[in-house]
């Protein structure tokens, strides 16, 4: 059996809108409005996420509470069956959010815990139409990646701490994808379904450090997270389409995988003063996605008796992506009473290659995003409220790709967060 350009074509980012499995930015009402530059300067408890030496740091109470919602809109379009036919997806909302606590226990100790969105995708075809057959498949790509994260950050000197985290990563998801079989002849096809896709690995950390200077005028921070690999087990079924006679035969599925890797990343940032309550902030970020070069997929389907019943393994979909890189700018300004203004920009390299491109995943172009921010803070900054917009948007042309066309992405992202400092 032989895959078609729509076989399982579906790590992408959104919450993996960007490329591979994550969103250029993710959540917070706080550090996306500075376009999620903030491994130099998270603090508190969200930065068991963004960089766990920042648990601690600068926190002249006993600790935070940290609780955000970033409902975001992703939409795909992109020729699926015909050169040059684009269809859109279903505006799909993604439910991304992040709540996380953080603890002193000494004025150089302390510990933070949560549970946020990590990454994943949810693209989805209602009723696609291959020729002339009555039954239209959906092509449906919908995986969350989420962490529950305990960890903790020690301030070594004045101004400088490091930190480790340790990451359960819950993967869950659903596939539904339709692949070309030439051994049923020129024109068949096999829609499978993947339902239940599941796996939780204890394998993940974070590691970080951060410097800030005496007068708080400029730091500098790093950030590791290892790979974690997943095989999400679940169960697959089928339908055939038969070019002979244009009919549809359910099939016969089995338990199946899904395996990919969720790869190591490195960040590294830096922040300055540059006039009084006027802040730069710069975020450069490695992926290392060229880890993910095929999604694997174990799992078959039997044939009906009328046509053999033999049993079709369902073949490995190639991804081939690139490493990524983002690069983040962000902004903040604080000279208004009780006020701070933020806004950023991040670049993305393209991910999907050219020639593997398909409408289910981000698309084989860089990518963008701006993001707008404010926030305020109240009770003597006991309790803090953010909020920032986003928009991410790539778009690319592409000739090369099994089916040749249009393809975009976009991403419209409403982030809030509240925090409580006691």
């Amino acid at each position: 059996m032989k895959a078609s350009v729509l076989l399982l074509g579906f790590l992408m980012s959104g919450v993996s809108f960007a490329a591979g499995l994550e969103k250029d930015v993710l959540w917070s009402g706080k550090y996306v409005g500075s376009g999620g530059a903030a491994v130099s300067n998270a603090s508190g408890a969200e930065a068991l996420y963004y960089n766990p030496a920042g648990i601690g740091l600068d926190k002249a109470g006993a600790g935070s509470v940290s609780v955000n919602v970033s409902p975001t809109f992703a939409q795909y379009s992109g020729p699926i069956t015909t050169a040059n036919t684009s269809l859109t997806s279903n505006n799909k909302l993604l439910p991304v959010f992040g709540a996380l606590a953080s603890y002193n226990l000494t004025k150089d100790f302390a510990l933070g815990i949560g549970a946020y969105s990590a990454g994943g995708t949810r693209a989805e075809y209602d009723n696609v139409q291959f020729g002339s057959y009555s039954y239209t498949p959906n092509i449906r790509n919908d995986l969350t990646l989420t962490e529950f994260a305990l960890g903790g950050s020690y301030q070594l000197m004045p101004g400088f701490s490091i930190g480790a985290a340790w990451r359960i990563l819950m993967v869950r998801g659903e596939v539904a994808s339709a692949s070309a079989s030439s051994a049923l002849g020129a024109g068949s096809y096999i829609a499978a379904d993947f339902d239940n896709l599941k796996q939780t690995k204890y394998n993940g950390i974070r590691l970080g450090a951060q410097y800030k200077s005496e007068d708080k005028r400029w730091g500098v921070g790093a950030s590791f997270r290892n790979a974690v690999g997943f095989d999400a087990a679940g169960t697959g079924t089928g339908e055939l389409l038969y070019a002979t006679n244009g009919s549809s035969t359910p099939l016969v599925g089995s338990a199946a995988t899904v395996s990919a890797v969720f790869p190591w990343q490195l960040g590294l940032g830096g922040n300055a003063e540059l006039m009084s309550n006027f802040r730069a902030l710069f975020d450069y970020v490695y992926s290392h996605y060229q880890t993910d070069q095929y999604l694997g997929v174990a799992g078959t389907v039997t044939l009906p008796a009328s046509l053999g019943g033999s049993v079709q393994s369902l073949p490995s979909s190639f991804l081939n992506w690139s490493n990524m890189t983002n690069i983040r700018l962000g902004f903040e300004y604080t000279g208004l009473y009780n006020w701070a203004l933020r806004a950023g920009y991040v670049y993305t390299s393209q991910v999907t290659p050219d020639k593997y491109a398909t409408a289910a995943q981000a698309s084989p172009a860089n990518g963008n995003t701006i993001t707008l921010g404010a926030g305020t803070w109240m009770a003597a900054k006991t309790v803090e409220l953010n909020g920032a917009l986003e928009y991410s948007f790539a778009k690319g042309t592409d000739t090369t790709a099994p089916v040749a066309g249009v393809y975009k992405t976009r991403a419209l992202g409403l982030h809030l967060g509240t925090t409580y400092n006691f």
